[in-house]
């Protein structure tokens, strides 16, 4: 089985999550299928995972790209909107990075730190 799963300590237990394929549906509803799925990947990295017990569940959307590439500069047809969005689950790994490059841009217009230009909402306009 290959998913994207990934989980972390939070508080006195663990935080789990687990991607699945991109949708349109911003309401996803949580259902036992899911969670069993999720489970059922935990269990196979983590074997002690199934002595575990289930305090809540979620879910949500992720803010990827098509290209899983985030989205870094102006929006053309917005004067003054500046998007810095759809890092997905790198966000907060790059969280810096991202806040240096996005204060250069609005102080310059541009970035110099790391060459964005390929980062621009337009490369998704038919």
């Amino acid at each position: 089985m290959t998913v994207e799963w990934y989980f972390r300590p939070e508080g006195d237990g663990v935080l789990m999550g687990m991607g699945k394929l991109p949708t349109e549906n911003l309401d996803i509803q949580i259902n036992n299928e899911m969670i069993n799925e999720m489970i059922d990947a935990a269990v196979q990295r983590v074997p002690v995972l199934e002595r575990a017990s289930m305090l809540t569940a979620w879910t949500g959307i992720r803010p990827l790209t098509p290209d899983d590439h985030p989205i870094l500069g102006s929006v053309p047809s917005v004067d003054g909107l500046i998007l810095n969005c759809g890092w997905g689950g790198t966000g907060i790994i790059q969280a810096p990075i991202a806040g240096q490059l996005v204060a250069e841009y609005v102080s310059n217009g541009h970035t110099s730190t790391v060459d964005t230009s390929s980062l621009g909402i337009e490369r998704f306009e038919s």
